[in-house]
């Protein structure tokens, strides 16, 4: 993978960020949400938009109001519910009915798209020739289903995207100074994932995933990483981990303009 470093936005007192090289193709928005500009209390200080973890919902709702107006043109981005699965959908309207999968791809403009996380990885991956995209939750789980290298399969077979033509954009998640892990997640049929553990006893998923983008086609040249964790950088970012499962969760999305 190739570092890179996210550039800050902030309006009306929400941050959020984006990847300079997704910036420059100029077909697509696209945001990962930081923790302020929201009005949840406590561990989903500020700006949770999960509306499963706990958190009162008319909060949620004033907060993903917000992140629609500065982020998405006013609208209502498409979240899925999220199962740790390797299931992938496509939709046309942000108003579709909800799907339990981890993977959202769009090729129809002003449809914005997201998915929510607080360790978990979550990824962008944009057909540059064809100019449409995907964004994914990939949590250890998701990993070890090769979700992300499932997508790139899913966009070269439904819509003839060639691997050489995209993009992958890993945003924070829980890194390898981080992640411990036991021996017990590496049960059938994961056993050959503990490669991937270092002998702290800490995984990197990061490797898992840049290993199933190569091994499907994508280039290394393509992969981008944040370099951020967000169990050290909970003040920016939610952090299931780090504060003990009562934690909000941030957006990363995108729309087709």
């Amino acid at each position: 993978m190739k570092k890179t470093k996210l550039i800050r936005h902030e309006q009306n007192g929400l941050i959020w960020f984006t990847f300079p090289e997704l910036d420059r193709l100029g077909f697509l928005k696209h945001w990962i949400t930081a923790r302020a500009g929201g009005v949840s209390e406590d561990g989903y200080g500020s700006l949770n938009l999960a509306d499963h973890v706990g958190d009162d919902p008319s909060a949620v709702k004033e907060n993903r109001k917000r992140a629609g107006r500065i982020l998405c043109g006013g609208r209502s981005a498409y979240f899925p519910v999220q199962t740790h699965s390797a299931d992938i959908i496509e939709i046309a309207s942000p108003d579709a009915p909800k799907q339990e999968c981890d993977a959202v791809t769009v090729r129809k403009p002003e449809t914005p798209i997201g998915v929510l996380t607080a360790d978990c990885l979550p990824i962008i991956i944009v057909d540059t020739a064809q100019k449409r995209g995907a964004v994914i939750h990939a949590g250890r789980v998701g990993v070890f289903k090769n979700i992300t290298g499932g997508t790139v399969g899913w966009v070269v077979g439904e819509w003839g995207s060639r691997p050489e033509n995209l993009l992958a954009a890993v945003g924070p998640g829980i890194r390898d100074c981080c992640h411990e892990v036991g021996d017990d997640v590496f049960c059938a049929p994961y056993e050959d994932f503990i490669k991937y553990r270092a002998s702290s006893g800490k995984l990197d998923m990061h490797r898992a995933v840049e290993d199933q983008l190569v091994s499907v086609g994508v280039p290394k040249e393509n992969i981008f990483d944040c370099g951020i964790c967000t169990s050290c950088e909970n003040d920016i970012f939610y952090s299931h981990r780090k504060q003990d499962g009562r934690a909000g969760r941030f957006m990363t999305g995108l729309m087709l303009v």
